[in-house]
Parts: structure tokens; sequence; C-alpha cells
């Protein structure tokens, strides 16, 4: 039987924790079965790297992360290769995947001039108006606004044919707009899946095994994740509905029987049965990095082609943030 390493990406909100009070208790006894048999659990969540090192103190949890949607991915120097842990490379290593924050709140900005919209970001927004907003304490919502490459954000009474106009326009410049189930968000340089297959190809390196990966996700973000999956599983939202289009493009994956930590460990407890079950005769599907190494992000400006006519971005040495010009 060929030696497989099997790695499992899991969304947080309404996924593994709770889609209202945000605990993640229950699925205590799933962590430390996937810790027991030296399963890494990857998050993958548009939490900040604040929000995230909290929750991993509290759950124990000593393997990489994806936060802000794909834009940083923080990765222990022990997955990195089995080096001595003493001496200065203890700690984790932090790789930005995006623009800078002040990049992108610029391009939020411009974006939403040039499609005559108004929109409502984090920085814009108190942490006590973030806590109403999330359902997060006020401590929580502190860390969730130290943001370092994304920004979720809020139309603010706009049309449909301007919300349109808004993400059309994002796509012409190379970027990515996804809603969440409380907020949009503009993705500049990697998404959740990039993230993932970064962390993948890195994870069959070191290891020199074939990986199989098991992801979880609830909402249209995770879908590049679930997409590079072999076991994709959807979480329902907190309403019991599932998101449409994940069922259209991901006919399928497992449905899990509800929103939430209980539901997660159940899902997961069941995938990870079947990996062990089906190693000897599973298919890998094959993966961007194979060819042509299509995880890597270039660098902000490089990474966006000007359309003609219109856009002209600065020079990738020059240090100033792109203009929308």
């Amino acid at each position: 039987m060929e030696q497989r390493l099997l790695l499992v990406f899991s969304d947080l909100d309404g996924s593994l924790l709770d889609p209202i009070s945000y605990a993640w208790e229950p699925a205590a006894p799933m962590l430390r079965e996937l810790q027991q048999e030296n399963v890494p659990l990857i998050l993958c969540t548009s939490k900040t790297r604040a929000e995230v090192d909290a929750l991993r103190r509290k759950m124990g949890h000593r393997d990489p992360y994806i936060a802000e949607n794909g834009a940083l991915l923080v990765l222990p120097w022990r997955f990195l290769g089995k080096a001595n842990l003493r001496g200065p490379y203890t700690k984790d290593y932090v790789l930005r995947l995006g623009w800078s924050y002040g990049e992108v709140l610029h391009t939020l900005a411009e974006l939403a001039r040039r499609a005559k919209v108004r929109v409502r970001g984090f920085h814009q927004m108190t942490a006590a108006e973030v806590s109403r907003s999330t359902g997060l304490t006020l401590a929580e919502a502190r860390k969730a606004k130290q943001r370092e490459a994304s920004e979720p954000f809020r139309f603010v009474d706009a049309s449909e044919a301007q919300i349109r106009t808004f993400r059309q326009m994002a796509r012409g410049y190379g970027f990515k707009v996804a809603e969440g189930e409380r907020f949009w968000h503009l993705m500049m340089g990697a998404d959740k899946g990039q993230a993932m297959a970064l962390v993948t190809y890195l994870a069959e390196i070191v290891e020199d095994v074939r990986v199989r990966t098991i992801a979880v996700g609830d909402s249209r973000i995770d879908l590049s994740m679930l997409q590079q999956a072999d076991f994709p599983i959807v979480m329902p939202r907190s309403d019991g509905a599932v998101d449409a289009q994940l069922l259209r493009l991901l006919p399928d994956a497992v449905r899990a029987s509800a929103a939430g930590p209980e539901a997660w460990a159940e899902a997961v407890h069941s995938a990870v049965l079947g990996h062990y079950r089906n190693a000897a005769q599973a298919v890998r599907k094959p993966r961007p990095v194979a060819a042509g190494d299509s995880w890597r992000v270039a660098a902000p400006r490089e990474a966006v082609p000007a359309p003609s006519g219109e856009v002209r971005w600065k020079s990738p040495t020059s240090r100033k943030t792109a203009s929308l010009r």
C-alpha cells in the first residue's frame, strides 16, 4: 500500500465553531483523535492571526493555519522538517500571500468609488459595532480588527446592479470578491484554495509521501478550498440551509447533518475512517502545483495585469500603494 499523509483543512465560523456561540468544545474528542493519529488540522479562516492564536491556545492546536481567507499562512517550524527545535528556530513562520492591509483598503475605496457604491469595512467600525454585527465579545472584536492583509465589508444601501458592477470591476482587475454569511470579502492575492495547495505541496516535499486532503466549509468563501479536497464536506448554515452554489458546484461533497462542532466532528470522523478504508484504492486528484506552480502568488501589482486603456499600476519596484487612476 502506498504511504499517504492525511491533512484536514477546516473553516472555523459555522464549521468547527458554533455559528451562534462560537463554541468548539463539543469537537474536543475529535481534535484529540486527530492529534493521536498524527493527522494535522489546518485551520483555514477569515479570522485574523490575533483571533486564531487566541483560539489555538485554548484548543491546544499546534498545526499550521491559514488566516484572512488565504492572505496569511502560519507554519510552525517543525512542520517544515524534522529540525532541532532548540535555539532560535522555535517560532512560527508567517508568510503573507496577499497584498498589504493599506493596499487592500486603498483598492476597496477606489473600487467602490468607480462602481458608485458605498461600502463600510471593519476599519470604519468600532470594536463595539463589530461585536454587535458578529456576536463576538468586545475583546474578540478588537482582535478581529487587527487585520494585516484583508478587509471584511458590507455594501451600504446598494442595489443588486451596483453590487454586480462592483464584483465585475474587481474581477477585471484580477481580484476576488466573495460573500460570507455576515460580510463580503475582497481578496487580493491568494485565496483559501491556493494557500491550501501550498501547504499540501510543502507537506509532500517535507514528508516525501503522497498527501490526501479533507476540507470542511460552509460558504462560498470556502469553495476554492473545497474544490481542492479529495474529501470535501459542506456544512449547513445556522438556519439549516446549505449554500446552493456549493451544492451545485460540489455534487459529490458530503453534506454534514447540521452546523457547528458536533456535526463537524461526526463528518470529519467519517471522512477519516473513509480515508483509511480506501487508502489503497483511492486515486489522488491532480493538483495545480504539479503543473506550473500555480499556487505561487506574484508580488503586489505584478500579479494584476492592467486592462488596456484603463488601469495603469505603478511599477512593482515602487513602495507606494497601487493606484487605480
